[in-house]
Order: structure tokens, then C-alpha cells, then sequence
């Protein structure tokens, strides 16, 4: 009787700690982005980082290619003036995008639900219509 009471018990432990690991991977994500805490952040990256923290919760229930398209329409090309000030060319813009989306992507855990959801957006990006930009001199697709 009692190795059949430790076998229950240790199916139970079994059972608990793969709920608990479940919860884990589905657990909110509290992302931040360093560029974000200075005095005046560049709204692209304020536009970005809600973007990522919205899609990439658990819960979300945004398509990969509406964020997809939430930000392409952060390109220099798309988006509205930023008060006057000149836009950034493109070469800057991909730069400080992939940073910031790298810069979020570290700090999701590998064994969590949202690494499947970034995933899932990055394909979206690479789906969304090609541009013709030039970058560094050179006529490039987007």
C-alpha cells in the first residue's frame, strides 16, 4: 500500500510542477526598453514598444500581421511628421527598430509562449508588401 501512495504522490508532484511550468510560459511579460526611460523618447520607439508589448502578451489577440503593420507604418515613408522635425533616412530607422525589437526579444524566455509569438511576427514582417528604398546609396527592396 505504501509504494502505491508514493507513486501516486510522486505523479502528483509530476503533474504539479507541469502546470506550474505552464503558467510560467504563459505568464505576463513585464518588457521595458532602455530608450524609453530617457526625458524625451523618439515616439517611433514609444510607438514600437506598444506595439510589442501589446502583441507579444499571452493573451493578445492581435494578428501577427496587424502588428506586422502597425509597424511598417513606423517607416520614414508612412508615418506622420513628428512635429516639424525631420525624419530619420532609412538606414537609421531599420537600425534602431532591430535594436529595439532584439533589445525586447532578450528579455522574453526562451521556454515562453510570446518566443512562438515573436517568431510568428517576424515572418509577418518579411510577408508585408516590398519597398523600394535606397539605402546607403543604393537602391535596395524593403
Amino acid at each position: 500500500m505504501l509504494h502505491r501512495n508514493t507513486t501516486h504522490l510522486n505523479f502528483l508532484i509530476v503533474q504539479a510542477a507541469a502546470i506550474a511550468s505552464l503558467s510560467d510560459s504563459m505568464a505576463p511579460l513585464s518588457l521595458r526598453l532602455p530608450s524609453l526611460e530617457d526625458g524625451d523618447p523618439w515616439i517611433v520607439h514609444r510607438n514600437l514598444f506598444e506595439v510589442l508589448n501589446g502583441y507579444l502578451q499571452p493573451g493578445s489577440c492581435t494578428a501577427p500581421s496587424a502588428a506586422a503593420k502597425e509597424i511598417d507604418d513606423l517607416t520614414p515613408d508612412k508615418r506622420q511628421s513628428d512635429g516639424g522635425k525631420p525624419k530619420e533616412d532609412h538606414e537609421s530607422f531599420l537600425l534602431e527598430i532591430w535594436e529595439s525589437i532584439i533589445e525586447i526579444a532578450k528579455q522574453i524566455p526562451s521556454d515562453h509562449a510570446s518566443q512562438d509569438r515573436l517568431v510568428e511576427l517576424i515572418k509577418a514582417l518579411t510577408e508585408l508588401p516590398a519597398t523600394e528604398i535606397e539605402i546607403w546609396g543604393v537602391s535596395s527592396i524593403q
